[in-house]
């Protein structure tokens, strides 16, 4: 799992969160070395910042997806601001599979993981 987020403290907090949970992530703070990492590695999911340096998350989520389908490489927005209708549109657009709120990351990240698991068996 790749995790991009311009704040060190909620990479370091998320990340430890879902190492302890078996999963293995790895962690960048801008949409360029997003971009970079998740092409060379190619991790099942990817969740993203919209608002990060060198390229935004919507970014990043437009050239991944030209690369990659979503049964390839789950696509996860996440935005502190609020998903209105706008956003939600924007992120659709760009090719996330999903947005989640940060402040409640972890629980909706658990449910998507969960979820996931039981697709592919």
């Amino acid at each position: 799992m790749l995790l991009a987020d311009d704040s060190a403290a909620v990479c370091d907090s998320l990340s430890n969160l879902l190492q302890d949970l078996g999963h293995d992530v790895q962690s960048v703070h801008d949409g360029e070395q997003a971009l970079e990492l998740a092409q060379r590695w190619q991790p099942d999911f990817v969740l993203l910042d919209i608002h990060m340096p060198k390229q935004n998350g919507f970014m990043v989520a437009r050239a991944l997806r030209a690369r990659f389908s979503s049964e390839q490489m789950k696509l996860v927005m996440m935005s502190g601001d609020n998903l209105d209708d706008a956003i939600l549109a924007g992120a659709k657009a760009a090719g996330f599979d999903t947005c989640i709120d940060k402040v409640f990351a972890f629980s909706e990240l658990e449910k998507l993981l969960v979820s996931a698991t039981r697709g592919t068996g």
